[in-house]
């Protein structure tokens, strides 16, 4: 995963009336700042946005700056699957107002993961769940699903602003309001919605002017863990323990669970489904220990290259680890 660069499609702007911490922003100064944001969400300023903008600037900075860490871990990953798509990137927002970042979040209603999907709506999009797994809570599938949806409601409605408010209410709402209001656009439906989705939009905005400013009031991304920042995903090919494998590849437990938030137990079950994320400096050994096919072809590489056979044998993992390093280092193309 690449670091994450919050500031993203941002014009520079002018800074001559920035407050000192601790003073409420100006509104003139926020609606400066949310004029200047590009892209394809329906930017308008209600006391909704203001309020949020509010509180996430001013009274709870400190939880604030655990979002802006939990950012950096999970943007990277929404970018990179919105890009697949061809989406805009305002899309990542939504699952800040839907869960904080959080990915096991469950609501009263029964929604779940990081992109608040409700059982149905999950199994709609191929999310799998059973008493070991809830892969509405699994990062990367369950970003596959929400933006699959997303793009699924823009086909219906022709707006992104009008899809994002569908993803909160549901298409059948958005269509009563159009009927009600006589208007497409999420404004000039707005006040036809659920009180909910009333407010859906403007927190979403609120999201954005965050993520691109957060640096003019003097916020700082905390609780960010190195181990997420390069990983990789494997499929184990046998059922496995994460209390295991933490001890097999010295990691840490609760950092590996939270690598995996999917799985409800520590069990793991092969199904060809279930997968597994791991730090990349640990992928090599996790192979070498947990599938013989490719621990034979990293002994073969090693007779290649004059490494002697019974120094690498199933203990010897960091000699292992060397021989393959090597490999791909210097003889890769061989």
């Amino acid at each position: 995963m690449t670091s994450l660069n919050l500031l993203a499609h941002v014009s520079t702007v002018s800074e001559e009336n920035f407050e000192s911490i601790g003073e409420r922003p100006q509104t003139e100064l926020i609606k400066s700042r949310l004029n200047n944001l590009t892209g394809v969400l329906d930017i308008g300023f209600d006391s909704e946005v203001r309020s949020r903008i509010l509180q996430y600037t001013v009274s709870s900075r400190k939880s604030t700056e655990a979002l802006l860490g939990r950012a950096m871990q999970y943007f990277p990953l929404f970018e990179e699957k919105l890009r697949e798509k061809n989406l805009p990137q305002e899309i990542k927002y939504v699952a800040v107002i839907e869960s904080m970042l959080r990915p096991t979040a469950k609501s009263r209603s029964g929604a779940y993961g990081l992109w608040q999907f409700m059982p149905a709506t999950g199994r709609m999009y191929n999310l799998h769940k059973d008493r070991d797994v809830d892969q509405r809570a699994d990062p990367e599938l369950a970003t596959e699903a929400a933006v699959q949806y997303l793009s699924d409601l823009y086909d219906q409605f022709g707006d992104w602003t009008v899809a994002i408010a569908a993803y909160n209410c549901g298409p059948g709402n958005i269509r009563k309001a159009i009927r009600r209001s006589g208007k497409t656009d999420y404004w000039g439906m707005q006040k036809h919605l659920p009180k909910e989705t009333q407010k859906y939009i403007p927190r979403v905005i609120a999201a954005s002017y965050l993520m691109n400013y957060y640096h003019t009031h003097n916020l700082t991304p905390r609780g960010y863990e190195d181990v997420f920042q390069d990983t990789e995903t494997v499929v184990p090919e046998e059922n496995l323990s994460l209390i295991d494998v933490s001890n097999v590849l010295n990691l840490d437990l609760q950092s590996l669970k939270r690598l995996n938030p999917m799985y409800k137990t520590d069990r793991i079950v092969s199904n060809k489904i279930n997968t597994l994320r791991l730090p990349t400096n640990r992928v090599e050994m996790y192979y070498a220990i947990y599938d013989e096919e490719h621990l034979e072809t990293i002994l073969a590489i090693a007779d290649k290259y004059d490494y002697h056979r019974k120094y690498l044998k199933r203990d010897s993992i960091d000699q292992i680890v060397r021989v393959v390093a090597d490999y791909q280092e210097n003889v890769a193309d061989v």
